[in-house]
C-alpha cells in the first residue's frame, strides 16, 4: 500500500506555477537616460561585490597547486559570516575594498521599491508542450511562464545595500 509523501518545499532552483499567471512588463530605458544610467551604475556596482572571483591564472597561483582553492574557502568562509544566512547564492568577497563596498548604496538617487528574480523563477518551460519547440530553429515558439519577482526592499529613505 502506498504512502503519502510530504510535498518538500522548493528552493529557488526549482520553481512551481504560480496559479495567477505573471505578465512581464520590461520598461525601455532608451527615452530615460538618468533613470537607464541609475541601472546601469547599479549594475556594475553589483558586479563588482557579488560577481567577483580570484583570477586562476594569477601568477600567485603559479608555484602552489592548494593556493587557490585555500584563497576560496578562507574568502568563502569570510563572506558566510557576513552575508545572511538564508542567502540562496555564492559569492566571494576578496578584499578589504569590496568589503567595504559590500554596505555601500546601491543606487544614487533611486528611492523606490525593488523586487528581484532569477532565470529560475523568470523562464520556466512548460514540459507538456510540441517536442518540435525545443528544436534550435523553433526556439521562438517555446512556452513558457515566469513567477513574480519578490520585493526585497520596499524603498524609502534608508538606503539599499548589498547587505
Amino acid at each position: 500500500m502506498a504512502t503519502a509523501t510530504p510535498s518538500i518545499p522548493c528552493a529557488t532552483s526549482c520553481p512551481t506555477k504560480e496559479a495567477t499567471p505573471y505578465e512581464r512588463i520590461i520598461i525601455d530605458l532608451e527615452d530615460r537616460p538618468d533613470v537607464k544610467k541609475e541601472v546601469e551604475d547599479a549594475m556594475d556596482f553589483l558586479d563588482y561585490v557579488m560577481c567577483r572571483v580570484p583570477d586562476q591564472e594569477d601568477a600567485k597561483y603559479k608555484d602552489d597547486e592548494d593556493a587557490y582553492e585555500d584563497d576560496l574557502e578562507e574568502m568563502q568562509t569570510k563572506t558566510d559570516a557576513i552575508k545572511p544566512k538564508d542567502f540562496p547564492y555564492t559569492f566571494y568577497l576578496m578584499d578589504e575594498k569590496q568589503e567595504k563596498a559590500y554596505d555601500e548604496p546601491i543606487f544614487s538617487s533611486y528611492k523606490g521599491p525593488v523586487y528581484w528574480n532569477d532565470c529560475g523563477r523568470d523562464f520556466i518551460v512548460d514540459p507538456n508542450q510540441p517536442k518540435e519547440n525545443f528544436q534550435p530553429e523553433n526556439m521562438a515558439n517555446l512556452v513558457y511562464s515566469s513567477l513574480t519577482p519578490l520585493k526585497i526592499y520596499e524603498g524609502g529613505d534608508k538606503p539599499l545595500t548589498p547587505n
